[in-house]
């Protein structure tokens, strides 16, 4: 059993989407109730380093900053698009592609050191692997207009490579933070995928510009209007079928006779 195969079966814990969404349930409550502030539990080095032990944990369980309406549609579709990468790679790998994703966002607010760095990864990451994955499912947006999936991750990912482009070194440390694991679990699935298409885009090339057959062929020598263009070709009418010749055996080859038709007598 490789290493990977024992950190999948370690982790091998169902449901953990469920158990993210009910935290983060809680967590709205009680931010809503001002029983506790969302900067109390936001990650920031500096205050880890200070003894705040706890926002190693709590940054997961804050909600998405949205109207409650919102929030239910967020949490919704992030429960269906979480529970179907479970089902189609196990629970083992799926955490760990949750788990990677809070690792590299505690790397990153190490090197932000006093950036608060929420838990954007965990939707984000979930929901580009799924839209990946499935990219013609369909969502109702505005609960009305069927839009595909992969449109929206294509929109999501082009906004990421503009703030990796001009945004700032916080933008793009967070924009990492929200695609690091993405990439570091599937990438080598989107190289693959890349690279077939362009292996069909090559062979499509290859059937649209391949070139037409021999209009004109010398049954002695082969020689083609394409292989020599500059030959001139003739056919013969005396032999069988009128084959073609070039101009070299036009007047000097065997006559291909008909087959000789022999009477039988009963």
């Amino acid at each position: 059993m490789t290493v990977l195969q024992r950190i999948y079966k370690l982790l091998n814990i169902p449901g953990i989407t469920g158990g993210l969404i009910a935290c983060q349930v809680m967590t709205f409550m009680m931010i809503t109730s001002e029983t506790i502030a969302p900067d109390f539990l936001t990650l920031q080095a500096d205050k880890l380093i200070a003894g705040e032990f706890w926002r190693l944990f709590t940054f997961v369980v804050i909600p998405p900053n949205a109207h409650p309406l919102f929030l239910i549609f967020a949490w919704i579709i992030f429960y269906m698009f979480g529970t179907s990468l479970e089902q189609y790679w196990g629970a083992g790998k799926y955490n760990c592609y949750l788990v990677s994703g809070f690792l590299i966002s505690i790397a990153v607010s190490f090197i932000l050191y006093d950036v608060p760095v929420d838990n954007m990864f965990v939707m984000t990451a979930v929901f580009l692997a799924f839209a990946f994955y499935n990219p013609d499912f369909e969502l109702l947006l505005f609960f009305i207009l069927p839009l595909k999936i992969k449109w929206l991750a294509l929109l999501m990912w082009i906004m990421f490579a503009y703030v990796v482009i001009a945004g700032s070194f916080v933008d793009q440390m967070l924009i990492l933070a929200a695609v690091g694991n993405f990439f570091l679990f599937i990438g080598s699935d989107v190289w693959k995928k890349l690279s077939g298409k362009q292996r069909n885009v090559v062979v499509a090339v290859k059937e649209v510009v391949k070139p037409a057959a021999a209009f004109h062929v010398c049954t002695v020598c082969d020689k083609t209007d394409q292989t020599h263009p500059a030959m001139k070709f003739r056919y013969c009418s005396l032999c069988e079928g009128a084959p073609g010749y070039c101009e070299e055996h036009i007047n000097e080859h065997d006559h291909i006779a008909p087959p000789d038709i022999q009477s039988t007598e009963s």
